[in-house]
């Protein structure tokens, strides 16, 4: 929802002219803003603080690499997903079932596959 407000005897074309600069500088912002982080992204640096389940981050080379004991766990996650009547749920509760457990060592609540497993 857009939402003007018009100094008194202003027309909407008027507050157009004023807000295509700002506006201009924000598109601009956000576009150098992505740029930047696919650039680092491709470097392989970190974007956020806790890499993603079957990732890890190599200090000394200054990259994420393939875990390959939680990638396979990542690969059955879409395996199963896959499968004819599935759902989150029903991935989740099959993953409990068959004792896998989060990073942490925890069972994550029922029906939900986190983002960081």
């Amino acid at each position: 929802m857009k939402v003007a407000i018009y100094a008194k005897g202003s027309t909407d074309e008027q507050a157009k002219k004023c807000s295509t600069p700002a506006q201009l500088e924000r598109d601009t912002f956000i576009q150098r803003s992505r740029m930047g982080m696919v650039k680092s992204a491709k470097s392989g640096n970190i974007l956020t603080g806790i890499p993603r389940y079957g990732y890890t981050y190599n200090k000394e080379k200054l990259r994420y690499e393939v875990n390959e004991e939680e990638a396979k766990v990542v690969r059955e996650i879409f395996r199963l997903y896959t499968e004819q009547d599935s759902s989150l749920p029903k991935v989740a509760k099959k993953l409990n079932d068959l004792g896998y457990r989060m990073r942490s060592g925890e069972v994550p609540a029922y029906g939900h596959v986190p983002d960081n497993w």
